[in-house]
């Protein structure tokens, strides 16, 4: 009942505690250049997709992926190195 569910609760309390510098911080102080030259490629590959939108179009339903799943990781590359940067500096 009530005394299982709080078990649990406290098992996954004990857990994030224990592990929560490694959930915290998912970024590598020693990797600060490939963190600019990431940010670099990501807004490479975000002008090449939207230049390549104004050029042909968004034809086929292939050109929908390229732009969805181009776009959607290159703009979480670009936040997840400009925060560890951010991080990095911090330290």
């Amino acid at each position: 009942g009530i005394e299982h569910g709080l078990n649990f609760f406290y098992q996954i309390m004990f857990y994030v505690q224990k592990y929560k510098k490694a959930l915290i911080d998912v970024f590598d102080p020693e990797k600060l250049t490939e963190y600019k030259i990431r940010i670099l490629l990501s807004l490479m590959i975000i002008l090449l997709v939207v230049f390549l939108i104004f050029y042909r179009g968004m034809i086929r339903t292939g050109s929908m992926e390229v732009i969805f799943i181009g776009l959607g990781f290159s703009v979480v590359s670009l936040f997840h190195a400009a925060w560890a940067i951010f991080k990095i500096k911090r330290l």
